[in-house]
């Protein structure tokens, strides 16, 4: 009896131990079950994030080669050069003629027309201002140029320099602004040649006439013979004046004291004054106004400025000369007490064959507003009527 009881409870034990191990391992199988759900998810979400992603590259990559401008991506070292290009679009490449793989083995300085260290300044330029946009050419594969606008991006990656540059092909406006100055220079010339036709013509018709009049017997007298003199010499004045105009612009700058040069002028015109009952006077700010320039080229321009006011006061009267420093230019100021100009005098100063004198040309002053522009400088001119003039040469002072 007893043995019987014992293995009865024996045996009671062991199915209460394996209903347990039954529920652990059911636990286990709903939890594993649990898991396995949870990583489909986030696989799932996983593939989506692939897809978007493979779908963004693609979309970069049609944007990247698809756009009208070549984009060049290469690292900076830390010595400033440039390496070889990491990506190039295929606007990029193919507008140079090269493959993708050819280009990819090539760094900024095989392709543009400046030198090594010219391209480390530009470099530079670009790590200074984060963006710099500049103009330059490239060079294809078969030698041609092509004009080309660079926005150049700089940015930093785990510790590295890279530039990023969008080069724009400006092949048609470069050609556009040569047929603009073309144009413009053709537009010049047909005025210069009326005026020199215009102008020369009316002499010419005199001398004709006075040369007509000796072949039907008149006798030449010493005022017809002076008549003829005065349209010589003005035929002498438009040639010698229009060449003067058409000579090469020299870029022989060397150091030019405006105080010193002035003086000499002063010198030079000051017996002419007197004889019209003219003073000139002068109030330089420093005996130390330095430019560079073409000293010769100067004297001309403010002699004729000078000459000017005197003629435009016939009736006597005072110049005042002054230089007065501005930020970074000097200032020349010719102040008369002449008859002045209007407006519409004013607004024509400059042109060709334009004067407001009775014996001029006005090429003098074509002149003179041209040898200072090439001066990298302006004229300025201030003008009432009846009350005087002022013309103000600005140029740009250096540090002696």
């Amino acid at each position: 009896m007893c043995k019987f009881f014992t293995s009865t409870h024996d045996w009671g034990e062991t199915l209460n131990t394996k209903s347990l191990n039954i529920v652990k391992e059911k636990s286990e199988i709903d939890r594993l079950h649990q898991e396995i759900e949870h990583l489909k998810l986030e696989l799932n979400a996983y593939k989506q994030l692939a897809q978007n992603f493979n779908d963004s590259e693609k979309a970069f990559d049609q944007l990247f080669n698809n756009v009208s401008d070549g984009i060049y991506y290469n690292k900076i070292y830390k010595d400033g050069r440039a390496g070889n290009f990491i990506n190039v679009n295929q606007v990029g490449y193919s507008r140079l003629g090269y493959t993708r793989e050819e280009i990819l083995k090539m760094s900024p300085v095989d392709i543009d027309i400046h030198d090594e260290d010219e391209i480390l300044q530009m470099i530079d330029a670009t790590f200074q201002n984060e963006t710099y946009i500049f103009e330059t050419t490239h060079i294809c594969k078969d030698g041609q140029q092509i004009p080309v606008e660079i926005k150049a991006h700089m940015f930093d990656g785990e510790g590295e320099k890279y530039i990023l540059s969008v080069c724009r092909d400006i092949s048609v406006r470069k050609q556009t602004e040569q047929m603009m100055i073309q144009a413009e220079k053709m537009n010049v010339a047909g005025q210069l040649a009326a005026g020199i036709a215009h102008e020369i013509r009316n002499p010419l018709t005199s001398l004709k006439g006075f040369v007509q009049l000796f072949r039907s017997g008149t006798i030449p007298s010493d005022v017809f013979l002076n008549i003829m003199e005065d349209e010589l010499e003005r035929i002498d004045l438009i040639s010698t004046e229009f060449l003067s105009l058409a000579k090469p612009v020299t870029t022989d700058f060397t150091k030019v004291n405006l105080p010193v040069l002035l003086k000499d002028i002063v010198a030079l015109l000051d017996t002419e004054a007197f004889k019209q009952s003219i003073s000139i006077s002068t109030v330089f700010e420093t005996e130390e106004a330095v430019v560079l320039g073409v000293s010769s080229q100067l004297k001309q321009v403010f002699i004729n400025l000078i000459k000017n006011s005197i003629e435009v006061m016939p009736d006597g009267g005072s110049i005042l000369i002054k230089i007065e420093k501005e930020k970074e230019y000097l200032n020349v100021s010719i102040e008369d007490k002449g008859v002045g100009m209007t407006e519409e005098q004013l607004s024509r100063i400059g042109e060709p064959f334009y004067t407001t004198k009775e014996a001029g040309t006005g090429i003098g002053l074509m002149v003179t507003y041209t040898i200072i522009e090439n001066h990298n400088g302006k004229v300025n001119v201030k003008s009432k009527l009846n009350e005087g003039t002022t013309f103000t040469v600005q140029l740009p002072v250096i540090s002696e």
